[in-house]
């Protein structure tokens, strides 16, 4: 058997340097959640802002987090590993010129037709003013489509090269964009200086994954580079956008279950679609940390293990990566389910009172029983890119939102009411990850592969065990840190989360010590 080409230490130096560029931005924009509570609150201005940000937001997670990095970086990484470097440039050249027509055609699109999308498409349960208001809003951030897409695709290449810490920190300055504008401006803007925020972050995110792509160049560390010449025919680019349009259709799916929540919660009560938008966040902040930082820094060298043809190396690689995976996710969707409360306390301030908080804590504890399912979808689908499968995963995908689109209907208007929804697109995740990871395996075993997974089993119910442990321990902490979680003082209410939370962790680390040894010096 040859050596595995991508050791569980390669792929953990690369999630670790994710990890660091991703912290920096969740922190960033969880403030910015933050001050978003506080300037507007949890009712009818956060309802009209999240109905706005959905199509240029839909933009960004289709691009940045899959089309692009998961259709085209495979296939410019295995040009470049060939030492194909000038036909990886102009595949990336082609790409880019056919993005740049798609982006503006689309931005386009979508100001002519805001009143419609608002009125007909996302929200049709608003009032005509409220969905005025909505698609004003919604026109002022069409830009961010084009900024989005043209910094996602920098990204990727970035992350071709090799320059993590940079591809990481670039979404940083997103946030800090926003941020600024938003302090600056929500007095004489109001809700608009979220739509400002938004284009003003577009602009810095991209001028900073520009500027650190021609640092790279001047360095040598990125090799080549865009011309405009190239045109818009090129056959390695015919066949990356060909893997792109499955994998779009994915994303977009996967989504559309976002518009479909948003759709059914706008016939409840006001301010359950700001619940939403806010509890999807929170739980976004430790998915991104693990299971989409993980799933970036294994894309690359599975990519580069499946060009190889050695079907036990790919074997390896993966599991290694599903292992890294599962040994945070476990944990990370028990602890933040039971810390779902504290952890919606420190939005309270300003125009955001207890009802909010009872709100978006309900949301978010449903949001998070799907967080393993999450990381592991993020996983498997690159693993199925690496492999050049992208029909399995846009299947997966679209059973995932029909089972979601049902459960929300059915869940919505029960006495869960928008908690339902959130629970609704928990049980679609868990269910598309089971369905991916059992292509998966079939998959590496049609490549020759033998004894697929089966090492993880062990593992696996080792971490549910200190898991149980841990879940045992965190509501004692809570209710100790009582005093500080429901404190008038927001620094107070910060510390009332992190006892419980690094307690829980602490125990969970001793627990998986005891257990098995081993698992921990897998990740060396």
């Amino acid at each position: 058997m040859s050596e595995p080409s991508s050791p569980p230490g390669r792929i953990a130096a690369s999630a670790l340097k994710l990890f660091t560029g991703t912290l920096a931005s969740r922190v960033l924009g969880f403030i910015r959640v933050v001050l978003m509570a506080r300037y507007f609150g949890g009712r009818a201005a956060m309802d009209i802002f999240n109905i706005a940000f959905m199509v240029p937001n839909l933009f960004r997670r289709v691009l940045g987090e899959q089309a692009v990095e998961s259709a085209f970086l495979p296939t410019f990484r295995s040009l470049t590993a060939r030492g194909n470097v000038r036909q990886a440039w102009r595949t990336a050249s082609v790409v880019l010129n056919w993005l740049i027509m798609a982006l503006l055609v689309a931005a386009t699109a979508c100001y002519l037709l805001a009143p419609w999308l608002v009125s007909w498409v996302l929200a049709p349960g608003f009032d005509p003013d409220t969905a005025g208001r909505a698609a004003d809003l919604g026109r002022l951030m069409c830009p961010f489509m084009v900024l989005i897409g043209l910094a996602a695709f920098c990204g990727s290449l970035l992350l071709a090269h090799g320059q993590v810490w940079a591809y990481g920190l670039a979404p940083a300055l997103f946030n800090v964009g926003w941020i600024a504008t938003m302090a600056a401006s929500h007095r004489q803007l109001g809700i608009y200086s979220l739509g400002l925020g938004v284009l003003i972050g577009g602009v810095l995110q991209l001028a900073a994954s520009v500027i650190a792509l021609l640092w790279g160049r001047r360095r040598g560390r990125v090799r080549g580079g865009y011309r405009a010449s190239h045109g818009l025919a090129d056959e390695s680019a015919s066949r990356a956008m060909g893997l792109a349009v499955p994998v779009c259709g994915a994303a977009l799916i996967a989504r559309c279950a976002w518009v479909v929540d948003r759709f059914i919660a706008s016939y409840l009560e006001q301010g359950s679609i700001a619940a939403l938008g806010y509890a999807m966040p929170l739980v976004l902040v430790p998915f991104a940390l693990f299971g989409l930082s993980i799933g970036r820094a294994a894309l690359a060298p599975l990519s580069e293990d499946a060009a190889s043809g050695d079907a036990e190396r790919l074997r390896h690689s993966l599991e290694n990566t599903v292992l890294l995976g599962l040994l945070f996710l476990i944990p990370l969707t028990a602890g933040t389910a039971l810390l779902a409360t504290p952890f919606a306390q420190l939005l309270r301030g300003g125009e955001f009172g207890d009802d909010e908080v009872q709100m978006a804590a309900a949301a978010l504890r449903y949001y998070a029983l799907g967080l393993a399912g999450m990381g592991m979808v993020s996983i498997l689908s690159r693993a199925m890119y690496a492999m050049k499968d992208t029909f399995r995963p846009l299947l997966a995908a679209s059973a995932a939102l029909v089972i979601n689109a049902i459960l929300s209907a059915v869940l919505a208007f029960t006495p869960m009411r928008h908690a339902g929804i959130a629970l609704a697109t928990s049980v679609a995740m868990t269910l598309q990850a089971l369905f991916l990871f059992i292509v998966v395996r079939r998959k590496l075993r049609r490549l020759g592969a033998g004894g697929t997974f089966g090492r993880l089993w062990k593992p696996a119910a080792k971490m549910c065990i200190a898991t149980a442990v841990m879940s045992a321990t965190v509501p004692i902490l809570v209710g100790l840190s009582g005093c500080y979680i429901n404190s008038p003082s927001f620094p107070a209410r910060l510390v009332g989360l992190l006892i419980p939370a690094c307690g829980g962790a602490v125990v969970y680390g001793l627990a998986i010590l005891l257990l098995d040894r081993q698992i921990m010096r897998r990740l060396r």
